[in-house]
């Protein structure tokens, strides 16, 4: 954005950390038959922070088409560079970490030879658990990475690749392909995958067209206050008829509506707060690559602190809540940890693993 300082791109850097925070929490989820163990994991993981990825996409959206006025062939070379960077190159290097980790002692006791090694490295980098000659599987739900939050970044990427087809459909008839692809969220109406899922489709298609069209989301919001605030208490509704719906036959409809709802409440708080923050709040002082290392790393930390928490507390339902919270901490911190760590010994392969994302000069060893 070249206006850094407009209201939109406060909400945007207020937005972060609480969202990575999000996709953590969804990811803590584990199924259990313990009464409140479950409706407290459900309501926090499967209802309010499921509208994290959405805002994500619709952020990366918006950001990617905001100083694009024409899609030229240089706009688009230049785009895809940076994005190798900075969205591919990462997703490279942390599944070739899981690749490592997966593979190294196999190898060490000959019980992995050559075939085996690439089976894997096929499962690591393009889909867990696939046979290779079954790539029309790809667009399948269990098509995920080995580090799985990021099908995020390999999403985006295909999404950023297509960004000619996004532009010239948003730019001459934006608004009847939003309200297509929302009808086909609430409806469900879409094809059962995640490279071209109805969330990331129209969550970053909704951020394009706002960009495309130069506006702004959070003055607009700002604008109609009072319907603004209506939207939280909808959300809140929606929340609640969402667990009461749970196995019913409807209950997809109240969920991709709460969704729905919750992505334009939550904006709407986020935009609040940046309202009344000072520039030197906490969450402006949070750097984007801590934001990011969070993200790439907390899967990898879950692996173990999953297993290891509930086996040590998970037999009953104190127990499982609270292995639950020790999860959200432990693959929270831990990245935080090692961001902090790194900035101070070694910023340059910092920025290397988090995809040429830039040190912050305050971190740095002196």
């Amino acid at each position: 954005m070249t206006a850094s300082n407009t209201l939109t791109s406060r909400t945007i850097d207020i937005m972060r950390f609480p969202l990575i925070i999000g996709v953590v929490i969804i990811h803590c989820f584990r199924a259990t038959e313990l009464k409140w163990s479950w409706l407290l994991e459900y309501v926090l993981s499967q209802d309010i922070t499921r509208v994290c990825v959405p805002l994500y996409f619709a952020v990366s959206g918006y950001l990617f088409f905001y100083n694009v006025t024409a899609f030229e062939k240089s706009i688009y070379i230049k785009k895809v560079s940076s994005r190798v960077r900075t969205v591919l190159l990462p997703y490279i290097i942390w599944n070739a970490f899981c690749l490592i980790r997966f593979t190294v002692k196999p190898l060490m006791r000959g019980d992995m030879d050559f075939v085996g090694f690439l089976h894997t490295a096929f499962d690591c980098f393009i889909g867990r658990n696939l046979p290779v000659s079954e790539f029309t599987s790809v667009l399948t739900p269990s098509f995920l990475p080995a580090d799985y939050p990021l099908w995020f970044l390999r999403d985006l990427f295909i999404y950023v690749l297509l960004s000619p087809v996004f532009f010239y459909i948003l730019k001459s008839c934006g608004k009847y392909a939003l309200l297509l692809l929302s009808v086909c969220f609430l409806a469900g109406w879409w094809i059962n995958g995640t490279v071209f899922s109805i969330s990331g489709v129209l969550y970053f298609s909704v951020g394009a067209y706002f960009g495309i069209k130069k506006l702004n989301p959070s003055e607009m919001l700002v604008a109609h206050r009072g319907r603004s605030n209506i939207l939280l208490a909808g959300w809140l509704c929606l929340i609640v008829a969402d667990v009461a719906t749970f196995g019913t036959s409807y209950h997809y409809y109240i969920h991709s509506s709460q969704i729905f709802i919750g992505v334009l409440a939550a904006y709407w708080c986020a935009t609040f707060f940046a309202e009344r923050c000072k520039s030197d709040s906490l969450m402006d002082k949070i750097p984007g690559g801590a934001v990011f290392c969070v993200f790439v790393m907390h899967a990898i930390i879950l692996s173990d602190t999953s297993r290891l928490l509930l086996r040590m507390l998970g037999n009953s339902e104190v127990g499982f809540i609270t292995a639950y919270f020790a999860n959200i901490v432990l693959s929270t911190v831990c990245p935080l940890i090692f961001y902090f760590v790194m900035n101070r010994f070694a910023p340059s392969i910092l920025a290397f693993l988090l995809g040429g994302r830039s040190v912050p000069v305050a971190f740095r060893r002196r």
